[in-house]
């Protein structure tokens, strides 16, 4: 019975022993898997700063998604992933489904945020009869801005379907490209609305 006791306390002290050591040093799998996870933030943060014309690069991509076309992160922009063994290197990148519609999600804000700017610089240009942010006179005006964000919304449209048709056994990915498409329609109308055209 002593002996029981004895050896149950050894079994314990030797736990905590390989616990306590394990808590103290990460593993390689730890370690990669906090790298990806701050690459992924930075990314996002990136795409919160994309300039007018990035944004518009993104929306071309999103335009050329065709059906069973997958999509890995790169840079500051999604792309369509043609790489050869993609599965392989989306897997080795940690580029899933699920960080690609978190992507898509955060460069359409991003547009929603510009598009906002775009349409407020244009009523207190109107309020005050200045162009506030009149830099150049080679500078687009925002009125063609908001067409061409609704034309290339528009566009984006037809690829998030077809993004959705390769993700048809997802219903998690297919109600967020849902609830992402079903934003941009709501703001493709308000543009339209806004500058009296209907493309």
């Amino acid at each position: 019975m002593n002996s029981n006791n004895y050896e149950s306390s050894r079994n314990d002290k030797n736990f905590k022993v390989s616990t306590t050591n394990k808590s103290q040093k990460p593993s390689r799998e730890e370690k990669s898997s906090e790298k990806i996870k701050e690459n992924s933030i930075n990314s996002l943060e990136a795409i919160n700063k994309l300039s007018i014309d990035a944004v518009f690069i993104n929306l071309k991509i999103f335009s050329r998604i065709k059906k069973y076309d997958k999509l890995c992160f790169s840079g500051d922009s999604l792309e369509i992933d043609n790489r050869y063994v993609a599965f392989i290197r989306r897997w080795l990148s940690d580029d899933d489904r699920s960080k690609s519609i978190e992507y898509i999600n955060a460069i359409i804000q991003r547009v929603f945020i510009i598009v906002d700017e775009t349409y407020n610089n244009e009523k207190n240009k109107s309020i005050t009869g200045k162009d506030i942010n009149k830099a150049s006179p080679f500078r687009e005006e925002n009125s063609n801005l908001l067409q061409r964000f609704s034309i290339e919304l528009t566009n984006t449209m037809t690829g998030l379907e077809n993004l959705e048709k390769t993700y048809d056994d997802d219903s998690l990915i297919k109600s967020n490209l849902d609830l992402i498409m079903d934003k941009i329609k709501i703001r493709i109308d308000k543009i339209n609305k806004l500058l009296k055209i209907h493309i």
